[in-house]
């Protein structure tokens, strides 16, 4: 008996603080203001001088439809509200005092906008256009960008092999735009591109499809077609002994299998191309037999095969550094009568430590990674750069490469393990 008067008593005190603190006496009208704000807004508000009242509390639903609680004190002056999507008028926000036990206010009604979230905003300034082998998505700069992009293109299911929307990359939306280059394995002539976006919370925010875009065909040069040269024929090194020259930057062994099989460690026979000393910034040419249009140059190192980390000291190099010799930054331009350049494409790889860069698997000193057998060679695969070009209609006759920086310079001398050319397809 005793037990349940004292429940009663809790119950009555309680129903009469919720009576007495119903109706704090303040202009909260006067004291709230709001701010629209990418995917929400900011409310604006000064609590009244009263000890009674502790906080604040906003209540409003969100773009997903779920009922969102927001709590504002004395210890700041604002509110951020979030979850919305494209810009809306006249959202609704219950706005109530709470006391020390958390009693609140009869709610006041508030109404804010909204402004397009950065996963809305995203598709104003994004488009899709042809690429080599596929498309590329260029999206402008966005101060309030924020989100995930989806990219997706419309294909076969590897496993199925029926139709499906197949994902490519999921990327983050960056405040300063970007463009993103996709060459499929399975090129056609046109390809449909459906980008999604998503918001830090994990909801899929907007869609948009982008049908029948162009996919240029591109076509590795035969070297037989071109002629390759330094500005300073010197720079060169032919050497039958060591096996260097020029023919090995064409002769289709990427990885250094024949350095490895001709028992390079005995014999120094390196089978690939070496410039120097000085050769750092210094042009190579490339002659096309007729005018092409280029679509990427793509540079291979020669992989850090067996022979490598047991080299001698030679004339030309010490085996163990050979990555060092690899090109770090590349500048390639080009012209129809060699007196005029236009700059197309540039590589550039910012590691400062070779062994977290594009040749870390071409270095001597990575004992981890090195190659001891025909098999581990044939099944690696080849550590190479790509300079891209954008797609264009333009031909040119002459093509200048600048290996502006190798990982380290000492000795200026350049290496590469073989070229390739690629071009737009006629």
């Amino acid at each position: 008996m005793r037990k349940l008067i004292y429940i009663l008593f809790i119950f009555a005190f309680f129903s009469a603080c919720q009576d007495d603190d119903a109706n704090f006496e303040t202009d909260v009208l006067e004291t709230v203001t709001f701010d629209p704000i990418p995917g929400g807004a900011v409310m604006r508000y000064k609590l009244p001088a009263d000890d009674a009242i502790f906080w604040l509390k906003v209540r409003y639903t969100d773009a997903e439809g779920n009922r969102i609680l927001r709590v504002g004190s004395y210890a700041s002056d604002t509110v951020t509200i979030i979850g919305f999507n494209e810009a809306r008028e006249g959202v609704e926000a219950e706005v109530t005092l709470c006391n020390a036990q958390n009693v609140e206010t009869k709610p006041t009604i508030f109404k804010f906008n909204t402004l397009n979230s950065g996963p809305v905003e995203f598709f104003e300034g994004a488009r899709v256009e042809p690429y080599w082998n596929g498309f590329r998505v260029i999206y402008e700069e966005n101060k309030n960008a924020s989100g995930f992009a989806h990219v997706l293109y419309a294909g076969k299911d590897p496993m199925t092999k029926e139709p499906d929307t197949l994902l490519i990359e999921t990327v983050p939306i960056k405040q300063e735009g970007d463009t993103i280059n996709f060459s499929l394995a399975l090129g056609s002539s046109s390809n449909t591109v459906v980008i999604r976006t998503e918001d830090y919370r994990g909801y899929m925010i907007k869609q948009q499809v982008w049908k029948d875009v162009e996919s240029y065909s591109i076509n590795k040069l035969d070297p037989k077609t071109f002629d390759f040269s330094a500005q300073n024929p010197f720079l060169i090194i032919e050497n039958d002994g060591f096996k260097m020259g020029k023919k090995y930057l064409f002769d289709g062994e990427t990885k250094g299998m024949e350095a490895f099989t001709s028992g390079a460690s005995v014999n120094d026979t390196f089978y690939t191309f070496l410039a120097g000393p000085n050769a750092v910034g210094e042009p190579f040419i490339l002659e096309f037999g007729e005018a092409e249009t280029p679509a990427f140059l793509r540079i291979y190192g020669m992989l850090n095969v067996f022979f490598l980390s047991n080299m001698p000291n030679n004339y030309y190099w010490v085996g163990a550094t050979y990555a060092l010799r690899l090109p770090q930054i590349v500048n390639v331009y080009v012209s129809n009568d060699k007196m005029t350049w236009e700059k197309l494409g540039h590589f550039e790889d910012s590691s400062t430590d070779a062994l977290q860069s594009w040749v870390r698997r071409c270095c001597g000193l990575a004992a981890d990674l090195m190659l001891k057998s025909v098999d581990e060679i044939e099944a690696a695969e080849p550590a190479s750069l790509t300079v891209a070009f954008p797609p264009s209609e333009k031909k040119w006759r002459y093509m200048k490469i600048v290996v502006d920086k190798v990982f380290n310079d000492t000795g200026n001398y350049v290496t590469m393990q073989e070229l390739e050319v690629y071009v737009k397809a006629k």
